[in-house]
């Protein structure tokens, strides 16, 4: 079942199917706009979402950036450590 942000979609593109598989008594061989309620009942998600793709006229996308938000950095204050944890941090001397 289509959503309705695709049906809607299809709509706005201008998406025709035949008329025989809207009203089974149209005439063969004619084509009609669907009504989105139509695409929401008759069109899977992954049917509809193919048609909206093949109807778009604009390339897709084959690269795209993901700006990440800066994150904090963990900071180890050594008065709040334990004695034990401070040895466990200290380097080790080589002799």
């Amino acid at each position: 079942m289509a959503t309705r942000k695709q049906a809607v979609a299809l709509k706005k593109l201008g998406f025709k199917t035949w008329a025989r598989r809207i009203n089974p008594t149209a005439p063969k061989g004619k084509l009609r706009k669907a009504s989105i309620r139509w695409i929401q009942n008759n069109l899977s998600e992954a049917q509809a979402g193919r048609l909206v793709r093949e109807l778009r006229t604009e390339p897709p996308k084959q690269t795209w950036q993901t700006v990440l938000p800066k994150r904090q950095f963990a900071e180890i204050r050594f008065d709040s450590v334990t004695e034990e944890t401070k040895l466990a941090l200290k380097p080790k001397s080589r002799a």
